[in-house]
């Protein structure tokens, strides 16, 4: 007899991120399907994701929005003060038809570094002080 190990969170970031998934699915017109479509896999994916807490980071952002659930801060690590400033905030107040591109540039930068990340930010400072003056 083969006994299988139930699939779990292991980190505190990975049972956070199954939380939300977990939360994000209890608004009954979510279904895990939809969103396998969105991010191009299968079904089992996402209920393996809502299981473990094990997600590639590309999917976070098309996560988010489908389930209308702001990325958990253990995601976005480094990126988090730039990614919010730039994705929940602009996010909101884009027309609809130009999300897609939010949620692109939002995925470049859930996968900077650190380094990247400040960079970024002291740049987009700098343009800031440009745009105001």
């Amino acid at each position: 007899m083969i006994i299988m190990k139930k699939k779990q969170p292991q980190t505190p970031e990975e049972k956070a991120i199954s939380q939300w998934l977990t939360e994000g699915f209890k608004d009954k017109k979510k279904v895990k399907s939809h969103l396998a479509d969105i991010c191009g896999v299968s079904r089992q994916s996402v209920g393996d994701w809502v299981k473990t807490g094990q997600v590639d980071k590309k999917h976070f952002t098309n996560i988010s929005t489908y389930l209308e659930k702001p990325i958990p801060e253990v995601v976005l690590g480094a990126t988090s003060p730039t990614f919010r400033k730039y994705h929940n905030d602009v996010y909101q107040t884009v027309d609809p038809e130009h999300r897609e591109v939010v949620d692109n540039i939002a995925n470049k930068l859930l996968l900077m570094t650190r380094e990247e990340a400040e960079n970024l930010e002291k740049a987009m400072e700098l343009l800031r002080g440009r745009v105001t003056k």
